[in-house]
């Protein structure tokens, strides 16, 4: 009974890393080809991939082809799923938002993404603890499937709008330059922004491009497009930009030395946060070499001292 419990937990993991490798194998495949969002990560392609086997699994049970009776079964699902997440107080949907455009993957489809990976942590927890032959490690085996299934796909979003952040923050002040370098050209504000999201692939320009398709197409106004394109992507610096342009398009300013100094002073700002890095590199770095370093230091200079001593007592 226990080899076939083995066999199960390997079937559902072989099925589980066949998944996680064909969305790592379309992630690379896309990296290399330019296709897709070049810069999202492996957990990203992973989550993609769920949402989009999501996607197909909605559009057939709506089709019928899956049968009536799955299909208030998975609703009842997605309601408990809701509650769920609605009592935790502490999802922000900006935090679907702040990773970018993305086929699939909405505020209102991750409570099904997060149920499927609880369900699939829950299976392979039973069947390994099943194959321990200990209950009690069963259990504890289930509960920590199910806690980590819940929160993986909330790790691997934050971790995707950390990264995003980042990136944003690197490129601010070369959009800046470019915005600057346009707008002295004669280019009005909107052309300038187009012709930086139209010539670079980054997530910042990803975010530009949105903010002036919700300008243009979405009805929104300048100040609220320029507003949604500060809360996705959530650095003091863009949001200083946007502030400073909606005054300047409002009131008629030049905004051309205004970019310049405040690329400068994003400059200044990260030149002073990675000096803050260098410095508390040392500190942290404390820490392992006296738990790692020094005692097989000691052990290397002292053992042969000791085992003579030690040797010599006998």
């Amino acid at each position: 009974m226990s080899a076939l419990y083995l066999l199960l937990a390997l079937g559902l993991a072989g099925l589980m890393g066949f998944n996680l490798s064909q969305a790592a194998l379309q992630h690379v495949r896309r990296r290399r080809s330019g296709e897709g969002r070049r810069d999202a990560s492996a957990g990203m392609a992973l989550l993609l991939r769920c949402a989009a086997l999501l996607q197909e699994f909605e559009r057939r049970l709506d089709d019928g082809r899956l049968g009536k009776r799955l299909e208030p079964v998975y609703a009842a699902l997605l309601r408990f799923a809701s509650r769920l997440v609605s009592a935790g107080n502490r999802f922000d949907p900006r935090l679907v938002a702040g990773i970018g455009v993305c086929d699939g993957l909405t505020p209102e489809r991750l409570p099904a993404i997060r149920l499927f990976f609880v369900i699939c942590g829950m299976v392979l927890a039973v069947l390994l603890g099943a194959v321990s032959g200990s209950a009690g490690f069963c259990v504890v085996l289930l509960f920590a499937g199910a806690a980590v299934g819940w929160k993986l796909p909330i790790w691997l979003l934050q971790d995707e709008r950390r990264r995003r952040r980042e990136s944003c923050t690197r490129e601010m002040p070369e959009m800046l330059d470019i915005l600057a370098l346009c707008i002295g050209a004669g280019m009005s504000f909107d052309a300038a922004l187009e012709a930086y999201w139209s010539h670079y692939d980054s997530p910042l320009s990803q975010e530009c491009r949105a903010c002036h398709l919700d300008y243009f197409q979405g009805g929104m106004s300048r100040e609220k497009a320029l507003e949604g394109l500060a809360q996705r992507v959530g650095t003091d610096g863009m949001e200083r930009f946007t502030v400073l342009a909606a005054q300047a398009l409002r009131f008629g300013s030049a905004m051309e030395r205004m970019l310049k100094d405040l690329a400068t002073e994003l400059r200044e700002t990260r030149r002073k946060d990675v000096q803050e890095k260098v410095g508390k590199a040392p500190v942290r770095m404390l820490l392992p070499m006296g738990l790692l370093i020094l005692p097989a230091m000691l052990i290397l200079m002292l053992g042969p001292a000791v085992l003579n001593v030690l040797g010599g007592i006998s």
